[in-house]
């Protein structure tokens, strides 16, 4: 089956408000049949992809401007853009193009007259997503295919009740992660990193911000290079490190490891009894809880050893190490 659509007149007929905020100004559906992958391309919108048990995919087209009519807004948009729609062996494709317009008529115009072209996609929920934006923020949930591959130069990313593998990567906006399932990359250059009740292999790293992170289960990495990182209630394994701030982390449980580097902060670690091999160094380490310790201390400056008996590894580095046992 092959649905082309070029299309450069809305199907909606806009009233004379300012924003065109919530109506949208196009709506293509069709039957859901063997769709298997959604690819979507903006240049400067937001990208909103949520998966439903409908007996139609639905893609909405959306375009805003803060301080035009919506008839104007129309106009522009039939003048300056079009939105390809195409379903394809499985595969939806939706990309929105814009009409180069020669330089002058563009500086005289100004950013004035720029829209906002977003989309609200409906698509059944075991697929797969491609989705892609140079200037806007990027959403997905309820999605259970095998890969979400989503990426934004300019906005913000949130994913919601996806049990898949993903990759998430922005240049400049924050990433939230909930409910989430699976092998999971997430990574910003600009932004903090928030996620909540994820299972899975977990990696997040962000060169400008901090990790947040809660209800972890599995194996997770967190980096930062400028911010703090805070991690609790994690069962599992960690690795963590900033350059820039703290590092605080309370583990439930830990299978093989926790490893937590800081430069230019302190550390705190919460652990539950049972056995470990210790290696932790600070300028000042200070311990509660420490109970059947074998091995090295030296002034509080370095700790080596075991308690319990031995078992998971705890490799801490940090100014001031402060390590709890519960």
């Amino acid at each position: 089956m092959r649905i082309l659509l070029s299309l450069f007149i809305a199907t909606f007929v806009c009233a004379n408000a300012v924003g065109q905020r919530n109506e949208p100004i196009m709506t293509h559906s069709f039957p859901v049949e063997s769709i298997q992958m959604v690819e979507v391309r903006a240049s400067g919108g937001n990208i909103t992809v949520t998966g439903n048990a409908d007996s139609e995919v639905t893609v909405e087209v959306f375009a805003t401007n803060p301080i035009l009519s919506n008839s104007r807004i129309q106009e522009l948009f039939e003048e300056n853009h079009t939105i390809d729609i195409k379903e394809e062996n499985g595969k939806l494709t939706v990309v929105a193009r814009v009409r180069r317009l020669n330089p002058t008529t563009w500086d005289r115009i100004g950013n004035r007259n720029r829209l906002n072209i977003s989309f609200r996609i409906n698509v059944p929920s075991n697929i797969s997503s491609d989705l892609r934006t140079s200037g806007g923020g990027i959403r997905i949930s309820n999605l259970s295919g095998d890969l979400q591959n989503i990426q934004t130069s300019g906005g913000s990313l949130l994913i919601e009740n996806v049990s898949s593998n993903i990759v998430g990567r922005t240049s400049g906006g924050s990433v939230t992660a909930r409910n989430s399932s699976g092998t999971i990359t997430l990574r910003t250059s600009g932004g903090r990193i928030e996620i909540d009740n994820l299972n899975g292999v977990i990696a997040a790293r962000t060169s400008g911000g901090r990790i947040i992170a809660n209800d972890i289960q599995g194996t997770l990495e967190a980096h930062t290079s400028g911010g703090s990182v805070t991690l609790n209630r994690l069962s599992g394994s960690v690795v963590a490190s900033t350059s820039g701030g703290n590092i605080s982390v309370g583990m439930l449980s830990v299978d093989d490891f926790v490893r937590l580097s800081t430069r230019g902060g302190n550390a705190n670690l919460s652990l539950p009894e049972q056995g470990y091999n210790l290696n932790v160094r600070g300028e000042r380490i200070s311990t509660s809880g420490l109970r059947d310790f074998r091995g090295n201390m030296d002034l509080r400056r370095q700790l080596n050893g075991t308690v319990g008996g031995g078992g998971a590894e705890i490799n801490v580095r940090g100014q001031r190490v402060n390590l709890t046992f519960r």
